[in-house]
């Protein structure tokens, strides 16, 4: 007779913990592959603990996300200082960005530290993925609560002070645009998911037309997360980060969710419906001085005179 594992036992946290790694893993890998695309000499990751001790791609990668050119050691034998300067050259310039880079250091990189190499690509993608759609949240009023300590937006903190807050920034979002709408019930990053319902009311929200939602609430988990992977990279441009097994298991890794979910919140920015405006707000007073620059603009266009002596100055002589 088998036994169940008590998930109090270490064993059994440690298991947790392994598959949780082997799968973000696989999705930083691809989100780093999809950036990696754009950059003109770069080649792919394939071993993502391996592939970036040399210090080469993650420097190619920062180029992509930052459009800064980096100085990077290239050569044909690539010795362990060479890595270091690389390593060493992506840090400084992360740290510049605004990265905060506590435990990393180009030593643990270069070794191919599994746990630092995770933590440094999780803080990239928080940095220049999750981070700028935070704001565009903010904005839209979906920022978390402000602590006791503070009265900060999350508009105005740094992410790094906003890790805690993360997933419950997104889930706001998520209730407020999927979740109230089709009564689903969205509480967390992880097992809320599971069932697919939830990525196919985000395809849903853009593309209202391609998603049956009765038909979703009548199928299976797999084919709800197949569909709305397939439907999401078709039709929205949505990266497929994630497989669906990644989310058929007990518990889906949080940070690989997040990392698959914010894509859609820069998706629904330009299908977002514009709201009229008061006569009174800024935009329309603006709209209003452009329209009278343009009509005074014209008038005196519709005016010149092509015989003047300013006229002539300014020509090309033939």
């Amino acid at each position: 007779m088998s036994r169940r594992r008590n998930p109090c036992c270490p064993c059994f946290r440690m298991s947790s913990k392994y598959q949780h790694d082997k799968i973000q893993k696989k999705t930083f890998t691809k989100w780093i592959n999809y950036h990696l695309e754009t950059h003109n000499s770069s080649r792919q990751v394939e071993d993502l603990f391996e592939d970036l001790r040399d210090g080469v791609l993650l420097c190619h990668l920062i180029e992509v996300l930052t459009g800064e050119a980096l100085p990077v050691h290239k050569g044909r034998v690539s010795k362990r200082v060479h890595h270091i300067s690389n390593l060493t050259t992506a840090l400084t310039v992360l740290r510049r960005r605004g990265l905060e880079l506590i435990n990393n250091n180009p030593t643990d990189l270069a070794d191919g530290n599994p746990r630092i190499v995770l933590g440094l690509v999780w803080q990239m993608i928080l940095h220049f993925q999750v981070e700028s759609n935070l704001q565009l949240l903010a904005e839209w009023g979906f920022e978390a609560p402000a602590s006791t300590s503070s009265t900060s937006s999350a508009a105005s903190t740094p992410i790094g002070k906003l890790k805690s807050s993360v997933d419950r920034v997104i889930l706001r979002w998520v209730s407020a645009e999927v979740a109230k709408k089709h009564g689903i019930p969205v509480s967390d990053m992880d097992k809320s998911w599971r069932d697919g319902v939830a990525f196919n009311a985000l395809v849903h929200r853009s593309r209202p037309e391609l998603v049956d939602m009765e038909r979703v609430r009548r199928s299976t988990p797999r084919e709800n997360i197949e569909s709305a992977f397939r439907l999401a990279e078709e039709h929205l441009n949505i990266r497929p980060l994630l497989d669906v097994e990644d989310v058929l298991c007990d518990k889906p890794d949080k940070r690989s969710i997040i990392t698959y979910v914010t894509q859609f919140i820069r998706v629904t920015t330009s299908l977002r419906p514009i709201e009229p405006q008061p006569l009174g707000s800024p935009s329309v007073t603006r709209f209003r001085s452009l329209i009278q620059w343009i009509a005074s603009t014209s008038q005196v266009a519709m005016t010149f005179d092509p015989r003047s002596d300013l006229y002539a100055q300014y020509q090309v002589s033939g």
